[in-house]
């Protein structure tokens, strides 16, 4: 029996090592944390078990049916095959297809060690003990040095693919020298041991040390600032926080407002990600879907803020990210709303930049971290397991955690950009308040489940409780580092979300002030304690990111910097007209709609009809009462703002159609707005 547990164990190490690669690859490769090391210990065992017990059954019965026949030193060759294969074969009928390929290798470098292991031992003898104790040593060092990749940045400056390959090759090397060791041991047993755990202690040893390396080469590097940290929450409207009056706690934020600036009414540029985010980039106001179309190409013309970056890029022709990166900052971008992946304009301006996957999902259950294995669990025994969406906002802060960590010896520009608060709403437990018939709200918009309005805005409330920890996290990264005092932190929504305000759900819709009012809190060196009482606009903020950075203002940038007046304490008296428009996305469509807000007034102007509606926020917080008629003047002077600003850009796409511009509607992007809920899923 010893010979066969012992080749079993050596075909289970490279199984073992493609789960692990597999299972970095399902998570953007976020590392481990100390304590779930010791999770990933189990598999191998139960695989070892698994495959040990089916091997010695089949052998004995192999034995009792031809027990004389010349071939039966290789019964339990055979049996170990014949097991390893059904064993993934099993795994591979619910295992995810992008996975499926780490089983595939895994499974061929199995076997073929298993073959190279009874080959050896027939034709010149072989012992499994030190062979398995090297082998196990290569194992641990192939998977050490592909978590030194993601904890150091490697893999976001050359890839997953390549991380895992240059760990695979020296888990081969390693390999082979267990295979040594083995064959050592049959002759040499003193020495083929020795051999072993020598292969072990330097195999697991070099991953460590330069591990150790690359940190005090991080060390010594002296970090002269000013960095700038941009962290933006997606659907986060500011009055569910307890930083604005609301019933959410975000003690982070209210810690972070207290040593800077906490805006009380800031403005997003649109209700919905793609827009908003280019404009706050840019400087620019985002264009409109054409007034009057709709269907197949009204859907389309969604697609088209990534086709018109030169509109974007201003007359400079250069993102601030580019800006920077040529100024000598190390500039980062972690992502987690998928509908940003198009914006090459902008994303492919960073030096290293993550927008991750569509609406990826994880196992929650026994062997969480393993995916082979939990899938052959789940097949057994599928109450056992509940499937989530995976955990964006944790991947965001663990990235930008370690970015910080190896990139404090420079000066850096880093955006991190939580999903979170953005449907499926799905907290961690310790932020929920309430239970309910469904673990987590969807994507898509169910009105069926409309009924439970409580327990879904409660689900959501969490998730703005869990960004806020989460930012805790990242702001605890540079307190640590002592970079605090030389960095400044923005940070700010997207736009908000409605919870049935005014009889819907979502975004994208409407201008009221649930989708548009936002936080937004800047704290950094030389910036008091102030809280900003006007009405600000993002269409500032990119101007401001350049002012601290010391770069010229693009003269075609419709935005000023707020630099000079939060380091005064205080700015200019008086309000300015506030634009924002929303482009219409939640289906079924409403006309695209204008809004500007001059003090405590808004109004807000249908495209297509010229439907106009005021609405005084100082005694009609809610946006109730259409005021248009009460006050005609105000009416008539916001009305000749919105036409004004109307004219002073592309304020729709057919604009640039009539320029001249050729615009293609893209494919996957339509893809991925119905994956996002913001198209109806049968959209042509």
């Amino acid at each position: 029996r010893g010979p066969v547990l012992g080749l079993v164990a050596l075909g289970v190490l490279p199984l073992y090592l493609a789960e692990f690669i597999a299972a970095a690859r399902a998570v953007h490769w976020i590392g481990l944390r100390p304590g779930e090391w010791f999770l990933t210990l189990g598999p191998p065992l139960l695989y070892w078990g698994l495959i040990a017990a089916g091997t010695l059954t089949i052998d004995r019965g192999l034995s009792r049916l031809v027990p004389h026949s010349r071939v039966r030193p290789f019964f339990p060759l055979a049996a170990s095959f014949a097991i390893t294969i059904l064993l993934c074969v099993a795994i591979r009928f619910d295992l995810e297809a992008r996975l499926q390929s780490d089983l595939d290798r895994g499974l061929l470098a199995s076997l073929a060690t298993l073959c190279i292991a009874w080959s050896l031992r027939r034709l010149l003898g072989f012992s499994f003990g030190p062979a398995v104790v090297a082998g196990a040593g290569a194992v641990a060092a192939a998977a050490f040095s592909l978590h030194n990749s993601g904890s150091t940045m490697i893999i976001r400056a050359f890839g997953f693919e390549a991380a895992a390959t240059v760990s695979v090759h020296y888990a081969l090397v390693i390999g082979s020298l267990a295979l040594v060791a083995g064959t050592l041991a049959a002759q040499r047993p003193r020495v083929g041991w020795l051999v072993a755990i020598t292969v072990c202690l330097v195999g697991v040893g070099t991953p460590a040390i330069s591990r150790l390396q690359i940190d005090a080469a991080a060390a010594q590097r002296g970090n002269v600032g000013p960095n700038i940290l941009l962290i933006t929450a997606d659907s986060m409207r500011a009055d569910y926080a307890s930083l604005y009056g609301g019933q959410t706690p975000t003690p982070v934020l209210e810690a972070l407002a207290q040593s800077g600036a906490k805006f009380e009414h800031a403005i997003s540029l649109a209700p919905w990600t793609v827009p908003s985010l280019a404009g706050l980039f840019s400087s620019k106001y985002p264009p409109s879907v054409t007034p009057g179309i709709r269907g197949r190409e009204r859907d389309q013309q969604l697609t088209l803020y990534g086709q018109i970056p030169s509109y974007w890029l201003g007359e400079l022709g250069q993102s601030l990210p580019g800006r920077l990166r040529d100024r000598g900052y190390d500039t980062a971008a972690f992502i987690a709303n998928f509908a940003m992946r198009k914006q090459r304009w902008l994303i492919d301006d960073f030096d290293y930049h993550l927008v991750m996957q569509p609406l990826m999902k994880e196992l929650r259950g026994p062997f969480a971290k393993s995916p082979f294995l939990s899938c052959l669990v789940q097949a057994l025994v599928p109450s056992l397991y509940e499937l989530h969406p995976f955990d964006h906002t944790r991947a965001v802060t663990e990235l930008a955690r370690r970015f910080i960590h190896y990139h404090k010896g420079e000066r850096f520009f880093l955006w991190a950009h939580y999903l979170d608060p953005h449907a499926p709403y799905d907290p961690p437990a310790v932020f929920r308040s309430m239970s309910g018939p469904f673990p987590f709200y969807p994507y898509q918009n169910r009105r069926h489940d409309w009924d439970k309005k409580d327990y879904i805005r409660s689900l959501y409330a969490g998730e703005i409780s869990y960004v806020d920890d989460s930012v805790g996290e990242i702001l605890e990264a540079l307190r640590e580092l002592d970079l605090d005092d030389q960095t400044y932190v923005v940070f700010a929504s997207d736009h908000g979300e409605e919870l049935w305000d005014h009889n819907d759900f979502g975004h994208g819709h409407s201008v009221f002030d649930e989708l548009v009012r936002v936080p937004l809190v800047i704290a950094g060196p030389g910036i008091p304690a102030q809280v900003v009482s006007k009405t600000v606009s993002f269409i500032d903020l990119l101007p401001t990111l350049a002012d601290w950075a010391d770069l010229a203002a693009d003269p075609s940038w419709r935005g000023s910097s707020w630099a000079p007046a939060l380091a005064r304490g205080s700015f200019e008296p008086g309000e300015t007209p506030v634009f924002s428009q929303a482009t219409g996305v939640l289906p079924p469509p409403p006309e695209p709609l204008q809004a500007v807000v001059l003090g405590h007034y808004k109004l807000v102007r249908g495209m297509e009809s010229g439907k106009l509606d005021l609405y005084d926020r100082s005694t009609d917080p809610s946006e109730r009462t259409n005021r248009a008629d009460a006050f005609p003047e105000i009416t008539r002077k916001l009305n000749d703002a919105l036409d004004r600003w109307s004219k002073s850009f592309p304020v729709s796409f057919d604009v640039f159609a009539d320029e001249g511009e050729t615009l293609e509607p893209d494919p996957e992007m339509i893809e991925n707005l119905k994956m996002l809920g913001y198209l109806p899923s049968d959209s042509p």
